[in-house]
């Protein structure tokens, strides 16, 4: 703009201020600042500013906290209506001291660094459950409770030497925990960590013990290395002078060394032919030949275990398969091959496997039957990886110690493959990916939240395919090969282990001498990994399946952790993994949590105490079938009742199994089979233990139970009648003891126990709590028992002569003990003089050791020689023990794979005798299972309400799947029924008469059909369902978002989406839950909806039970009951007079729609004085009324309620709601209306503030129209 426009603008401005006078003009001026001030402040309260670093949220006064996270920079802000609230989402260091103890009972103080900082996404969660001081809510308590729980897994010294694996474990502990609180830890460090002075002192004391034993330790070893050198030296002098006086020494050297040969050869299984001249028989032959040899097997016999390099050598001279190079030519030499094998004692004898047989002593008082096979802490753990729509997932069963693998699977929308995973395996804990898909960690989040367990997002680096594959191939099921069959097992006889004497054995060769060597060192790590990566492909594909693989490595490594104090140094070596095998899915009935809720397949019933979170199975299916008596049996019937068989030959074997058992004339071998089977405990388990050497004695006494009753169970097998077509009796005798070693009959199990029986010492097992030999099995042993047995009276004596030495003033009393690892010792009281400053005192020729409270022990000269002389006894005694056991356990380790698969044999015979006797005891009928799409049930009855009555009353069933099958085969011939069978049947009647029950008890018996069980029936023939879904009960909890009606949805969409031709769904009482939303339609559409959906699938419509009291369905016609495909049914009552006469006896079966008129108003069965009786039979028909009116009076509501609610009933039928206002009221009623009116009126005409507080009393006595002092008026 120009600058003379300008100036004129302003001219003009300054004219019109003066036209309106100076006062006029301060004024506007004035109100134009306080409006510009008012707007600034107005805008200032408008806008908050987020600083970096830091996030806010709002509150308002209308909803409360908003769930919108703000970022930063400025945003608007309503004033006096919204609060902004911020937080500092950077990481705040914050350190934690804490008192707590180890292992051992030591007090440790640790300081633990953390940096911690709020998630940003659930800042207004953090808000309402801990406000802004967060984190002095949260870390003080969890930290203390992380570090109290992790140091009390070490001991004093692992703290210090095992550091890294204490901080790695506060560290996942306090990560866990804090994420519940959504309190991010950047990271985790342990500061500071002090014992308590006396420790400390300890320690300082024993380290100067240590460093003065150290000094005369190397002070003695100085004075032998002189007087050796010294020996040796005057040894040289007189050799050389000798030689010097008579040359027939050195002739006598090489006579010596030709012996020395000659023995070596002899003793060999490699035979050479040598001349005379090469045994230095002639006096001329040089000895330089030889001399390296004699020497190098010399050194390596006196410096055994100094040198690999000595073995070696030793064992290349005595395993050689070629001519000593310093004998003759090869074309003069000759092999001869030995027909025994001939080996050394020393290299026969493989290197010791660390075994650790007595981890933790058994009491004394241990009974046989206590159930020590019972895993009390073992949680099954799920590790599952979902990604693009594709799942895997890896879980490992404790009991069986079996790893199954689900592979890489394409996931539905809804992740019903992942659901049914969790509903089927009811695991403890659940891991996964943090890469994972966002809706599938939600799914499982919730359903651990449901079932109560564990769910953790590990980091992506622990689900890697590449690190899975090596966590796979290290486990020993896959890298160490199983025994083979043309190797020898270890001789029975600990006194005849060696054969080398003896010129029978086989030659041995280089091959056998690498393996051996091999062996000794835990085998070629090369050789192995190749062995691990070739069987992995026969259980799972490691290229098609990176997720899947990637699983199992996590899984791994959650099982090492959890089992960290068990394995020491092992790692995933040391896991007890017996198997790997396969999910398949495909082969058993999808049925989901709802179901197996509402059918009552399980029932955790919890404690009466409400400080115990123990649980029993209720009134359930499983507790009904129950009466296994093996903990692997019990197992293998919980799998089979999540997992009914799909395949008719698995259900037919089944069925043929329990019509066996149940036989009269099997009576008696069934029952001897159930307690024999009491006797076989968890003997996978205790193989397992075994194989990692931390049996215990009853693990011992378990497998040599398991030997006698494996014996008995076959005898009991060949007693049985009609057997010869049973699948399970034909895998127990034929194929269960052959399938891995081929020479293996139950003779070798009988001597197997035999074999244990005769080494295991029991009584002196238990009184020692450890596992103990039986005498005359090794005669070192039992000299050394001897010598440890008789030691009190050379205590005693050792304890006089001492005590003829020591001044009466220094001990009144003493004792000579014996310590394991601490050996002899002098004990005497402690004085009152020691307990002050002057400290302990040690008499001439005595050394301080350690003290008690009430005793002090000393090491004396005669000790040191007792020491010397008979040595530390019992810790001999237990090695050899062990070296012993560990022998017994190679012997017998060759049949453990065949134990195992009779194990899983005899599982499976445990669940058929359970299914036989709960069918002979409940009056169980077999059904027969056929291809057709048919349920065709007679005479039907509920398994577990027929439990709880006096008397069940049976019925009948018809479906037919894919809605036009209606004949159903029975055995080879068609038999045409006079009534059609659909496959939708629809069920009505009264309140609370039976509908329900009749819903389920065809479903159950359906299930019970396929699990292999015998059916409560007269009779059944029925096909395969491949999956059931029920809408029958809404589980509802707090901790979902979804209400009763959408819940019932989920499980309806649930049904419609995956069911087939061969599933059944159940519905009962659908689309009730929209009732109070005000028209009927809504739920009768629903259901209506529903049902035409079903029927119009045509032959892939599943089987539908439903049961409705939707009766204006078929008044206005929503339902054509004339032509749609509907088997329409009704559970039968019936009506009595006051008098007993009957009213209305069930009609026959009839579709005709009753007329509602004046006249049958009142011809309706529930006038006063009648009653209802249900029958609990299924008609033919429909039902056109509830009965409710009846049914409340039965359960006491009171009769004018009643009356008035089915009059109120008739007329919403009728559509003459309008007649309610047209009804005039009683007498009585109306003197009511006026009296509540009068009090109302004078209420309001009290004038509270001019009455002055007087009489209050009266004045309300007067309002309510009663005298005073009368309360009765």
């Amino acid at each position: 703009m120009d600058p003379n426009e300008l100036r004129k603008f302003a001219n003009q401005l300054r004219n019109a201020g003066n036209r309106g006078g100076p006062g006029r003009g301060a004024i506007g001026a004035a109100g134009a600042f306080v409006a510009l001030v008012a707007g600034g402040i107005a805008l200032n309260a408008s806008l908050f500013n987020v600083d970096g670093g830091h996030r806010a949220i709002k509150y308002t006064r209308l909803h409360g906290i908003k769930d919108q996270v703000y970022s930063e920079g400025t945003h608007i802000n309503i004033p006096w209506f919204e609060t902004p609230i911020i937080y500092d989402i950077r990481a705040k260091p914050r350190s934690i001291a804490s008192l707590t103890g180890t292992k051992d009972l030591q007090m440790v103080n640790i300081t633990c660094r953390v940096l911690a900082r709020p998630s940003p996404q659930s800042l207004p969660t953090i808000y309402r459950e801990l406000g802004l001081d967060y984190d002095e809510r949260v870390l003080p308590s969890i930290v203390n409770e992380v570090l109290k729980s992790v140091v009390a897994q070490f001991n004093a010294s692992q703290l210090i030497t095992q550091r890294e694996m204490v901080s790695r474990l506060v560290r996942e502990h306090l990560t866990t925990r804090a994420l519940r609180f959504n309190v991010v830890l950047d990271d985790v460090s342990i500061t500071h960590v002090a014992f308590s002075p006396e420790f400390t002192h300890a320690i300082a004391q024993q380290t100067a013990l240590r460093a003065a034993f150290q000094v005369d330790q190397a002070r003695q070893e100085k004075l032998s290395i002189i007087v050796r050198a010294q020996g040796e030296a005057q040894s040289a002098e007189l050799i050389g002078d000798a030689m010097r006086k008579n040359k027939g020494f050195l002739e006598l050297r090489r006579l010596e060394a030709a012996r020395e040969i000659a023995t070596l050869l002899s003793t060999s299984g490699n035979k050479v032919m040598l001349d005379s001249a090469s045994l230095l028989l002639n006096g001329a032959c040089s000895i330089r030949f030889f001399r390296p040899v004699l020497t190098l097997c010399s050194h390596w016999k006196q410096r055994q275990g100094h040198s690999e390099r000595w073995k070696v050598a030793y064992e290349v001279v005595h395993n050689a398969n070629q001519s000593h190079p310093f004998s003759v030519p090869p074309s003069m030499g000759k092999r001869v091959r030995s027909a025994t094998p001939a080996t050394d004692a020393s290299e026969s004898t493989p290197e010791k496997k660390r075994v650790r047989w007595q981890s933790k002593e058994e009491t004394a008082t241990e009974s046989d039957d206590e159930p020590s096979d019972e895993p009390l802490n073992d949680k099954i753990c799920v590790a599952a990886y979902s990604q693009h729509g594709r799942v895997a997932a890896a879980y490992y069963d404790p009991v069986k110690c079996t790893i199954y693998v689900l592979e890489d699977t394409q996931e539905t929308r809804h992740y019903e493959l992942t659901t049914m995973l969790l509903e089927q395996v009811h695991p403890d804990v659940v891991i996964t990916s943090s890469r994972s898909d966002d809706e599938f960690m939600d799914l499982c989040r919730a359903h651990m939240d449901a079932s109560g367990g564990l769910f953790q997002i590990r980091p992506q680096k622990e689900f890697v395919p590449a690190k899975g594959r090596d966590r796979l191939l290290s486990l020993r099921l896959l890298s160490e090969l199983p025994p083979d069959d043309n190797e020898l097992p270890a001789s029975s006889d600990p006194g005849t282990s060696s054969n080398t004497e003896t010129g029978t054995g086989t030659r041995q060769n280089a091959y056998d001498f690498m393996r051996r060597r091999q062996a000794a060192n835990g085998g070629d790590p090369v050789v192995k990994r190749w062995n691990a990566s070739i069987r992995l492909s026969n259980f799972t594909n490691a290229d098609s399946a990176p997720l899947c693989i990637a699983s199992a490595g996590a899984l791994l490594d959650y099982l090492v952790r959890a089992a960290i104090d068990d394995l020491e140094n092992d790692g995933i070596a040391g896991l007890q993994v017996r198997d790997i095998e396969a999910i398949s899915l495909d082969q058993y009935m999808h049925i989901n949590a709802d179901a197996l809720s509402s059918l009552q397949i399980f029932e955790n019933e919890g404690h009466a105490s409400v400080h115990s979170d123990k649980t029993k199975e209720g009134l359930s299916l499983f507790g009904t079938l129950n009466g296994t008596s093996t903990t692997l049996g019990r197992a293998l019937l919980r799998t089979w009742l999540l997992r009914p068989s799909l395949s008719l030959a698995v259900i037919k074997a089944r069925h043929d199994a329990v019509e066996c058992f149940t036989s009269s004339e099997n009576l008696v071998p069934a029952s001897a089979m159930q307690n024999h089977l009491k006797g076989i405990k968890n003997v996978p388990r205790i193989l397992e233990v075994m194989r990692c050497g931390k049996a215990k004695m009853t693990d011992w006494q378990g497998l040599v139970k398991f030997t006698f009753h494996l014996a008995m169970l076959r005898e009991n097998l060949s007693e049985l009648h009609g057997s010869g077509g049973v699948e399970i009796v034909k895998k127990v005798e034929d194929s269960a003891f052959l399938p891995l070693v081929a020479a293996l009959d139950a003779a070798s199990f009988r001597d197997v126990g035999n074999r244990i029986n005769e080494i295991i010492d029991w009584e002196e097992s238990t009184i020692a709590g450890r596992v103990c030999v039986r005498p005359n099995i090794d005669e070192d042993l039992d000299h050394r028992k001897h010598i440890y047995h008789g030691i009190d009276s050379v205590l005693s004596k050792v304890a006089e002569k001492v005590c003829q030495t020591v001044p009466p003033d220094y001990a009144m009393s003493l004792n000579v003990v014996y310590f394991p690892q601490l050996g002899f010792l002098i004990c005497v009281p402690m004085l009152d003089e020691w307990r002050g400053p002057g400290g302990i005192q040690a008499t001439e020729g005595w050394t301080f050791q350690f003290s008690s409270e009430s005793h002090v022990y000393f090491k004396s000269k005669e000790m040191s020689d007792m020491d010397i002389h008979i040595g530390d006894l019992h810790p001999s005694i237990v090695d050899r023990e062990i070296e012993i056991v560990q022998e017994l356990l190679d012997d017998i380790i060759v049949h453990f794979p065949a134990m195992a698969s009779v194990c899983d044999t005899f599982a499976e015979l445990d669940c058929l005798l359970a299914f036989a006797g709960a069918s002979r005891g409940l009056g169980y009928r077999r059904p027969c299972m056929v291809e057709d799409n048919i349920i065709d049930i007679r005479q039907g009855r509920h398994p577990l309400q027929e439990q709880v009555v006096d008397t069940f009353v049976p019925n009948d069933a018809h479906l037919a799947g894919g809605s036009g099958d209606r004949s159903v085969l029975v055995g080879d011939e068609m038999t045409n029924l006079t009534e059609e069978w659909n496959s939708v049947v629809l069920c009505t009647g009264a309140n609370a008469c039976g509908k329900s029950v009749y819903l389920k008890q065809v479903a159950l018996i359906q299930y019970m059909a396929q699990i292999g069980c015998f059916v409560p029936a007269e009779s059944a023939t029925l096909g395969i369902v491949d999956k059931i879904f029920t809408r029958i009960s809404t589980r509802e909890s707090v901790s979902k978002v979804q209400s009763a009606f959408m819940i019932d949805l989920n499980q309806v969409s649930l049904a419609l989406r995956n069911a087939t031709a061969s599933s059944l769904v159940l519905l009962d009482e659908f689309g009730k839950g929209t009732l109070p939303t005000g028209s009927y339609l809504y739920g009768a559409g629903l259901f209506c909806g529903v049902l035409k959906h079903f029927l119009d699938r045509g032959p892939n419509c599943p089987k539908v039970l439903a049961a409705s009291h939707f009766h204006d369905v078929f008044r206005d016609d929503l339902l054509d009951v004339d032509s749609l495909p509907i088997t329409f049914l009704h559970m039968q009552v019936l009506f009595t007079s006051s008098d007993g006469q009957v009213i209305d006896s069930p009609a026959p079966t009839r579709l005709v729609r009753p007329t509602l008129t004046k006249q049958n108003e009142s011809d309706t069965p529930g006038s006063r004085g009648e009653k209802i009786t249900y029958l609990y039979r299924v008609a033919e028909g429909l039902c056109w009324e509830s009965h409710a009116a009846k049914c409340a009076e039965i359960f006491g509501v009171p009769t004018r309620i009643v009356e008035r609610a089915q009059h109120v009933s008739q007329l919403l039928s009728a559509h003459e709601l309008g007649k309610l206002l047209d009804e005039e009221m009683s007498e009585a009623e109306r003197k009511d209306l006026e009296n509540a009116e009068a009090v109302c009126r004078r209420f309001l005409e009290w004038d509270l503030e001019g009455d002055g507080g007087g009489d209050v009393k009266g004045r309300l006595a007067a309002v309510l129209g009663r005298k005073e002092g009368n309360e009765d008026v």
